[in-house]
């Protein structure tokens, strides 16, 4: 998010959906979808497995399966209709393939659609081969830490916490100069596919100083390019989507403009530049790692405008302006990569008009599609994962996400959901997932005496459980320092000064600065002990990650059964029971493998006694058939000696068990003989030669009825 602007609709559009639905309706949200080119609407189709174009500097090669006989090819700019498209060739299949020229008067097919037809099927596809086409090799190594901040305003310090990553807002309009100013020197002035783009020395010089100082620091940089639809009208407007709603108070970014062919070549050069000018081998302006492509194209009723707008017409027309950034990029360098930017809305959109707003989940699913249909490319995902209240840093708390496929959200709790979902086959970019970076999120710090010591708690527990998730490839923090314009946000490692100093002047350090500092160093867990207690954990073993496969949907959650069986949930009625011996006792959301979530109860013998751990509940077995005690056992364990679980009534010893290793197991105890008694249930854990790492946890115990018919629930 820029450093210079409001950021008040960025919390709006994570507020509750009656706020954003009066939002929506003081600001007249009903306009027709006027503007909107047909050729957002597209289909998925199907491409045709051998079908192969590439791309050299003066020719397009299609090489095409070898069980094709008869085909007919035509080609169109992707800014054209259908019917524009011209032909190429109508024949036999050439068995050597078919060459043409990259360049036709001022078009390049490199920005090109081809109709292909095959025998009696047709397919329309970009360029997807560019091996041939970039002009340097050099290694552009992606720093292997994740840690990084956004917004710096002071390098050294970056230095000092050790941050790798970060990134910079570009506007492309404004590396232009505009139309009333003088032509620059002639080493400014570029020729795209016939257009003339004059670029403005003081703005590159501009960009340059910044990304040489954070590359001469050891930063990767993603660029995040934006299309502000407010500016300089001679010049910024020719940028924006033709039904951009430039009166709207609410837009911030619009969509590119990839109309017209001035449009196209306007994109395509300024992506081009910046692709050149920042991948040089010797380094003299800086490197710039990758590019965000707009942000929070999800939400594009205020991130990425193109009037009211379905899903299906949004996908479309974002799909291009990732391959036409891709293939721009790819003709310098291989390895640069180019990102889709997300919301943390998965299934669940951030408003409920339809045509402002889609779900994450959707959007992707459907880049995935038109991207395999026309001319599969490698385009990545950059997210933003914030708690679903921004104003809350209690992520682990959120009650609106599952482990599971159907998630409402993705967040910090369940972030595993996502890079797990990149890994599955059908979304995979040749065979490898697509990358995954948290280009923009960050934890509000509270007005209260505990709020920097949450703040930084939820930075340990986010820092902890990302790095231990595959796949992703950075994680930068927002922000560097508080901002005065982030419509009452706090997210930063420093203070901001108050006024008259400008909006984002470092203050002084909070307590994440140091949290942050300690991220990947061998201080992390002696700087993040303090965190414990504030997010109830027994140990940093205790920050559970769900691995292996997810499902599609998650069961209903919470605390009602979903099973018809009478269920008496032990760990709901923790507050009557009487413990002790304990070190600790307490609740603690316990995540299932089928992608719901149960309750713990975590209890920690004490210490200088050789009593066990107790937990005692009065209750009535219910007077019906077979009833059972159900539960899982789990220890956290460190370098402790192990545990003895007991399960007694009064002190009848019903189940014994001792545990002295990491494993999860499920149990049964049969409480037919007490069926419709009142008894004493005790849970009890007992230490061994020392309760050193007793992290002993109880999953689910619950007493049931007809467990036959009952979800295995229980570990």
């Amino acid at each position: 998010m820029d450093v210079k602007r409001c950021l008040c609709a960025s919390v709006l559009t994570r507020l509750p959906a009656v706020f954003l639905i009066a939002l929506l309706a003081a600001c007249g949200v009903h306009p027709d979808n006027t503007g909107v080119d047909a050729d957002t609407r597209v289909s998925t189709g199907e491409h045709r497995p051998g079908l192969v174009i590439s791309a050299t500097g003066a020719s397009i090669r299609i090489v095409f399966p070898h069980d094709a006989r008869v085909c007919r090819i035509e080609s169109r700019p992707v800014h054209a209709p259908p019917e524009d498209a011209r032909s190429l060739y109508t024949g036999p299949v050439p068995r050597e393939g078919l060459t043409v020229p990259r360049f036709e008067g001022a078009h390049d097919r490199l920005y090109h659609r081809f109709g292909i037809r095959l025998d009696d099927r047709r397919y329309e596809s970009g360029v997807t081969d560019v091996s041939g086409l970039s002009t340097r090799q050099h290694p552009m190594p992606w720093p292997k830490p994740i840690k990084g901040v956004s917004c710096p305003v002071d390098i050294p310090d970056l230095a000092e916490l050790g941050a790798r990553h970060t990134h910079i807002n570009i506007k492309l309009s404004g590396l232009l100069l505009r139309d009333s100013d003088p032509d620059p020197p002639a080493q400014w002035i570029r020729h795209e596919q016939g257009v003339r783009l004059r670029l403005d020395p003081e703005a590159v010089a501009s960009l340059d100083q910044r990304v040489r100082a954070l590359t001469d620091q050891g930063v990767n940089i993603v660029a995040v390019i934006l299309n502000p639809c407010r500016g300089d009208g001679t010049r910024d407007n020719l940028w924006l989507h033709p039904a951009t709603e430039r009166d709207r108070g609410d837009v911030q970014y619009a969509a590119f403009n990839l109309h017209t062919h001035e449009a196209v070549a306007r994109y395509a050069g300024l992506m081009n530049f910046l692709a050149g000018r920042y991948s040089s081998p010797g380094k003299e302006h800086g490197w710039i790692g990758g590019y965000i492509i707009g942000n929070e194209v999800d939400a594009h009723g205020i991130w990425h405008n193109m009037g009211p707008a379905s899903e299906e017409q949004v996908a479309g027309h974002y799909i291009n302006e990732l391959r036409v950034a891709w293939l721009s990029v790819r003709r310098w360098h291989p390895d640069i990569p180019i990102f889709a930017s997300l919301t943390h809305s998965w299934t669940q959109p951030s408003t409920t008009d339809p045509e402002r707003c889609v779900a994450g989940r959707a959007l992707l699913d459907r880049l995935v599609a038109l991207s395999a249909a026309q001319g599969d490319f490698g385009w990545h995902v950059a997210h933003h994962p914030y708690p679903q209240d921004l104003t809350n840093p209690r992520f682990w708390m959120d009650d609106r996400t599952a482990f599971a496929y159907d998630t409402p959200l993705v967040t910090f709790r369940n972030i595993e959901v996502l890079a797990a979902y990149l890994r599955l086959p059908q979304n995979r970019y040749r065979d490898k997932p697509r990358r995954l970076i948290l280009s923009e999120q960050g934890f509000q710090t509270e007005d209260n005496p505990d709020g920097e010591n949450l703040q930084a708690a939820a930075y340990a527990l986010s820092y902890e459980r990302i790095r231990q998730i595959p796949g992703i490839d950075a994680y930068i923090l927002h922000r560097h320092v508080d901002h005065r314009g982030e419509g009452g946000l706090r997210l930063g490692l420093w203070t901001a000064l108050p006024e008259p100093a400008p909006a984002s002047t470092p203050g002084r350090r909070k307590r994440i600065w140091h949290v942050f500092r300690a991220a990947g160093t061998e201080s992390w867990y002696e700087n993040i002990r303090f965190a414990l207690p504030i997010l109830d954990l027994a140990s940093w073993q205790d920050a559970v990650v769900m691995t292996g496969p997810l499902p599609d949907r998650a069961p209903e959650r919470g605390p009602t059964p979903t099973d018809p069986d009478r269920i008496i949930r032990l760990a709901d009625q923790l507050d009557r029971a009487e413990v002790t011996n304990a070190l600790d006792c307490h609740q603690r959301t316990w995540p299932r493998a089928d992608g719901g979530v149960d309750q713990a109860i975590y209890l920690h013998p004490g210490a200088g006694s050789t009593k066990p751990a107790r937990l005692r509940l009065r209750l009535k077995v219910p007077d019906e058939p077979r009833p059972e005690l159900t539960f899982g056992l789990y220890l956290m364990a460190g370098n402790g000696d192990g545990v003895v679980y007991r399960v007694l009534n009064h002190d009848q010893l019903l189940f014994e068990k001792t545990v002295t290793d990491a494993q999860r197991s499920r149990h049964r105890v049969d409480l037919s003989s007490l069926r419709g008694r009142q008894i004493a249930l005790t849970l009890e854990v007992d230490a061994r030669e020392t309760n050193v790492h007793d992290w002993a946890y109880w999953v689910n115990p619950s007493i049931r009825s007809h467990p036959e018919h009952s979800r295995e629930d229980a570990g």
